[in-house]
């Protein structure tokens, strides 16, 4: 069972985007260290320079802030990747984010989990953390994380490290057919700090799966897509069924094609299928440039008449996008 099953339901108090960057995240490492012979990227060079810049981005991850009743505020965290200490740093005191209740994973690329060893400065005190995943991402994170992940022996000596707890939404995603890969069904819904939250499965390359998440927010659906190339069926037809308001999604790159990810083209294809009211770019490389938007974006926002905006680290997700702003600190 899960172990947040029995807390009472929350509702949505505010969604952050913590992280929109790659895997790599922005700036990139080679830019800075000028390997490439062409002339040095502008957008890494001021990413690097300025601290305040959009362009400078951590690897995907969400917050979501939820309340029940007159409870204290709780903090759920999709994704913990190899960025969360810095981003955390940056973002939480101006948040006023102290702890972090629960976690939600994608998936288990470097990305989405190297940072859980970081959790433990901040979670609660006295308290296991619980880390929602599907099956296999249970199994390659206890590959990487077994001193935070196993269950200690009694008596074991007292460490400092993150208190941890795993609770997994699928027995296995996918069955091996004629040696493909088969898409997998919808899991049940799980609940993290009493919100009841909906993993997506996707293709995150042509054999492994990711997952997404969807969620009621006071002012409409919110669906999550950060690490996909592809919907799968049961996804697709879930989607299609629902009215979403907010769209997160990947978008690597400008034009370039890239087997575990969506590029702008295919990303606002998706979006014209999904037909959200608003959609949030995530996964950007450096070929996305928040103080440039690429024209194509104005093209399809005129065209389908669907919100469609680059995303930032630190940008506060609600009806209006009151927060949305150009450039310096929100």
């Amino acid at each position: 069972s899960n172990v947040l099953m029995s807390v009472a339901p929350s509702e949505v108090q505010r969604i952050v985007i913590l992280g929109c960057g790659s895997s790599a995240s922005t700036p990139l490492l080679s830019c800075i260290l000028g390997h490439k012979s062409e002339e040095a990227c502008k957008l890494c060079l001021e990413a690097a320079a300025n601290p305040q810049s959009r362009n400078r981005r951590g690897n995907p991850s969400l917050l979501v802030q939820v309340k029940a009743g007159d409870s204290e505020t709780r903090n759920i965290l999709i994704d913990c990747g190899k960025t969360f200490r810095e981003g955390s740093i940056r973002l939480f005191p101006k948040l006023g984010v102290k702890y972090v209740d629960a976690i939600v994973l994608t998936h288990g690329h470097a990305d989405a989990m190297l940072g859980l060893d970081d959790i433990r400065d901040a979670q609660r005190e006295d308290t296991h953390t619980p880390v929602l995943c599907s099956k296999t991402t249970e199994v390659e994170a206890m590959r990487v994380f077994q001193y935070l992940l196993k269950p200690r022996p009694p008596g074991a000596a007292v460490r400092t490290v993150a208190k941890l707890v795993v609770e997994t939404f699928t027995d296995r995603e996918t069955a091996l057919v004629d040696g493909a890969a088969q898409a997998c069904a919808l899991p049940a819904p799980i609940a993290a700090c009493g919100l009841q939250i909906q993993p997506l499965p996707v293709w995150h390359g042509h054999d492994y799966v990711s997952f997404g998440f969807a969620f009621d927010a006071p002012w409409g659906y919110f669906v999550y897509l950060s690490d996909i190339s592809e919907l799968m069926p049961a996804t697709e037809e879930f989607l299609l069924q629902r009215s979403i308001h907010t769209l997160v999604i990947d978008t690597l790159f400008l034009e370039r094609l890239y087997p575990s990810h969506l590029s702008l083209p295919a990303s606002l294809a998706m979006i014209k299928r999904l037909r959200p009211r608003r959609a949030l770019t995530v996964g950007m490389s450096h070929q996305l440039d928040f103080y440039a938007p690429p024209t194509s974006i104005a093209d399809f926002v005129q065209a389908e008449g669907i919100d469609v905006r680059l995303s930032y680290d630190g940008l506060v997700v609600d009806d209006a996008m009151t927060h949305y702003s150009r450039d310096g600190d929100q």
